[in-house]
């Protein structure tokens, strides 16, 4: 599959088995890991290059299921989050580089970009980055079952019933 982010394509390979990986990482003198080399059930390859075809480079990320990493692009940016595991990575894919990675509580669910904030959701949290990709809010919650957004509104359901975050009141603190 191949997703077009302003400048850049990104085409998710999938999977591949370790001796892939090593192939590329000989051939390839820019690659990306992430996730933990020790412990993984499946290696998931991204493979990132600018539309004028100037840049290029791989991505692999370590997943310890099956699931295949999400990955989130900001319209107008030149940044891609990559929410895998327990962990979220914002890489700036002008360097290429990782600008920095994040442990979670819980399974990485969804993330989403709501004005200066990126909005993301594990099995058990919610948190809050500003546009400088600080934590600004990182609220604990039962197992989340299942979600929505609506407009600035997320509204999810753990097993003690529905809630209701307002994502609004966060803004001030996204802008630096």
């Amino acid at each position: 599959m191949n997703l077009l982010f302003g400048n850049w394509i990104i085409k998710i390979i999938g999977k591949a088995s370790k001796s892939d990986l090593d192939r590329i990482l000989i051939r390839n003198s820019v690659a990306i890991i992430l996730g933990d080399e020790s412990y993984w059930e499946e290696i998931f390859l991204l493979y990132v290059s600018s539309t004028d075809g100037t840049s290029q480079f791989w991505i692999a990320v370590y997943s310890e299921s099956s699931t295949t990493p999400s990955v989130i692009y900001r319209e107008g940016g030149d940044c891609i989050v990559i929410g895998y595991n327990h962990e979220i990575a914002v890489i700036d894919l002008n360097i290429p580089e990782i600008i920095i990675e994040k442990q979670l509580h819980g399974y990485f669910h969804y993330a989403k970009y709501i004005e200066n904030m990126l909005i993301i959701l594990s099995e058990v949290c919610i948190l809050i980055l500003n546009n400088e990709y600080q934590e600004i809010f990182n609220q604990p919650t039962d197992v989340i079952e299942s979600f929505k957004f609506s407009d600035k509104l997320l509204e999810y359901k753990t097993h003690s019933g529905q809630q209701t975050f307002d994502t609004s009141k966060h803004v001030e603190d996204a802008f630096l």
